[in-house]
């Protein structure tokens, strides 16, 4: 995956696709939207549907970030599923 910029409220998001050990090990970080210059981390060798899962659940957090880790978790894998029934898949 290439990384990319991605505005979000006017703000200029890096999206970066990284190594496991630049996220603590987790599939992926997003800033505190109050951040310089924020990002968005994304394990860049997760599983091709938890990649896109991922993606949508920390661009939410980015987007919305009052919302709860449950909210965020549930929409998340909402719009994944609906992204997969249509066919959307990950090119590289």
């Amino acid at each position: 995956m290439k990384n990319f910029t991605l505005t979000i409220r006017r703000k200029k998001w890096k999206v970066n696709f990284v190594r496991s050990a630049d996220i603590r090990g987790s599939w992926g970080e997003c800033d505190d939207p109050s951040a310089k210059s924020p990002k968005i981390s994304i394990w860049k060798n997760a599983p091709k549907r938890a990649l896109v899962n991922t993606l949508l659940h920390e661009v939410l957090h980015a987007v919305r970030p009052e919302l709860s880790e449950e909210a965020v978790d549930e929409t998340a894998n909402v719009l994944e599923r609906a992204l997969n029934r249509v066919g959307y898949e990950i090119k590289e």
